[in-house]
């Protein structure tokens, strides 16, 4: 019911703003957005989608104020089935009953299309910036499959030249000058390798900020560890051991305060 609610919110505001979603990717945000399902705008990266689509941006706000619209409902509705009660009680008295009762669905009925719980805030459409190794999982995906926490023997060598999407991920540790852990502790971590141009520096990142980036997975030569700085006591075995590390040019990667 809470699906088909939500569904039928976006099918009738898409209708009367006489709009059209301009992507494919449209009508299942907004659907997630109406519903309050925050996995399911995590898996659709909806606030990223919200700050692209203008169109979906706009529609956005009566779905997340639908609360505004529960709380005058009843206001609105109440004196039109007042009068359609009392009009049944004088012009039929033997059905008044059940007028009244169809009045009553009526109201109610109106109700459940606008009511729905759990209400959605505004925060559900913000990207979830992780503080724990759980919600750290699903900062760093590749094509929507987590890359943290990692698994029992797991490897990333699955993720060789595919894009990394990196979202509120933390930085774990910073110990090169153009390059950095991010992940929740020692064991739940992956390098990132700044790419820096000629004459460019690279960007200034601290231990508990967030960064944000799109990037690809690449394989770690033989002494990768050693070339980019990272020391035995700073993980450079678990570097090597792992393989694989994520490269993003450092103009690219958006840094947010810890």
């Amino acid at each position: 019911m809470a699906a088909a609610r939500a569904k039928l919110r976006v099918e009738y505001l898409l209708s009367y703003r006489k709009t059209a979603p301009p992507t494919p990717r449209c009508r299942p945000v907004l659907v997630a957005l109406s519903a309050g399902d925050r996995r399911r705008q995590r898996a659709l990266d909806a606030g990223e989608h919200l700050l692209d689509c203008d169109t979906c941006a706009s529609l956005s706000e009566p779905l997340l104020q639908r609360k505004r619209l529960a709380a005058w409902w009843p206001f609105v509705l109440l004196p039109a089935a007042i009068r359609l009660a009392l009009r049944a009680m004088k012009e039929h008295p033997a059905h008044s009953a059940a007028s009244i009762s169809v009045a009553a669905g009526l109201f109610a009925g109106a109700g459940l299309l606008l009511v729905d719980r759990p209400e959605p805030s505004r925060a559900l459409v913000s990207v979830d910036l992780p503080t724990t190794s759980t919600t750290i999982a699903s900062a760093i995906e590749v094509e929507g499959d987590p890359v943290l926490p990692l698994g029992s023997g797991q490897d990333l060598g699955r993720y060789a030249s595919r894009a990394v999407n990196v979202r509120g991920a933390t930085v774990q540790a910073v110990v090169a000058d153009e390059g950095f852990w991010i992940g929740s502790d020692d064991q739940q971590r992956v390098w990132v390798q700044l790419l820096v141009g000629p004459g460019e520096s690279a960007q200034e990142v601290r231990p508990g900020q967030r960064v944000s980036f799109d990037g690809i997975f690449v394989a770690s030569p033989a002494g990768f560890a050693a070339d980019v700085g990272v020391v035995p006591s700073e993980g450079a075995a678990q570097l090597q051991a792992q393989g694989f590390h994520i490269e993003v040019p450092a103009a690219d990667a958006r840094v947010e305060p810890g």
